[in-house]
């Protein structure tokens, strides 16, 4: 019998969000302020705040931000499969890819766990918003990265949304990707997602409301990408 059938729902997000925190705490010596752990029908998200490590802090502060990114990253490799498998075990679900955006400046980091199934396609999409953020992310991804081939807004409750995106990656960052040239994506993306920030203003009047939080995480198994919205 697995943990799933012991716990309610939220004993079980309560459990993982524990779990998470511990391991973080184990592996980088400094456990974050707050962990909080939801989820939907596809995927499970991890919001952690204040996690950033003496280290970081100077890494930040000197402006390295390529080694700050490599340096989390390669830690949290191994995280990441000890909390797939402490999912797997709670919920009953085993989860394929785990994804994750740390914004350093606000000191603020999210992970999703993303099962193999999932694609923009499933959920019916949200089409009041859909349209207007569809066209914004279009204009921002023509002037500095690429156009997705594809996009789909959902709602995971009142106050967060996801949109969705398929066919994300240039040629040459899938040709990286399987060459193992990981920490060079991971770089560019943490720069390319602190452009996607600075539009933070036009996503509210888009939302008509305030956001609390914004992530981006990029999925290059998949050429996938997902904007995370929070809204106050």
């Amino acid at each position: 019998m697995n943990m799933n059938t012991l716990l309610g729902r939220q004993e079980r997000l309560t459990y993982l969000s524990s779990s998470f925190s511990k391991l973080l705490k184990k592996s980088f010596g400094k456990g974050p302020k707050m962990c909080y752990t939801t989820m939907d029908d596809r995927h499970v998200y991890v919001y952690i705040q204040h996690f950033l490590t003496p280290s970081e802090h100077v890494l930040r502060k000197s402006g390295d931000f390529g080694q700050l990114v490599t340096y989390r990253s390669i830690i949290m490799e191994d995280i990441l499969v000890q909390f797939k498998q402490e999912v797997k075990k709670v919920v009953g679900v085993e989860y394929d890819r785990c994804l994750f955006d740390w914004n350093y400046d606000q000191n603020v980091g999210l992970v999703m766990l993303v099962k193999s199934e999932s694609n923009v396609s499933k959920r019916p999409p949200i089409q009041l918003m859909e349209e207007p953020l569809q066209k914004k992310v279009t204009a921002i991804s023509m002037e500095n990265h690429k156009v997705p081939k594809k996009m789909a807004l959902s709602k995971v409750n009142a106050s967060f949304y996801v949109l969705e995106m398929k066919g994300t990656l240039h040629p040459v960052e899938r040709t990286l990707y399987k060459r193992g040239y990981l920490s060079i994506l991971l770089e560019s993306s943490y720069e390319l997602n602190q452009v996607y920030r600075s539009y933070w203003q036009d996503f509210e009047k888009i939302f008509k409301k305030q956001m609390s939080e914004f992530f981006i995480l990029w999925d290059y198994q998949e050429d996938a990408c997902y904007m995370l919205f929070f809204l106050e």
